[in-house]
């Protein structure tokens, strides 16, 4: 298993994590 490849997820997941809080916040009704 290679370690940068998850690396790469975690990124993305955390990525993932940010911009739906963004979009949750400008998105509150």
């Amino acid at each position: 298993m290679h370690i940068d490849y998850l690396r790469l997820v975690l990124q993305l997941l955390s990525l993932a994590l940010q911009l739906y809080d963004f979009i949750a916040k400008h998105w509150s009704s």
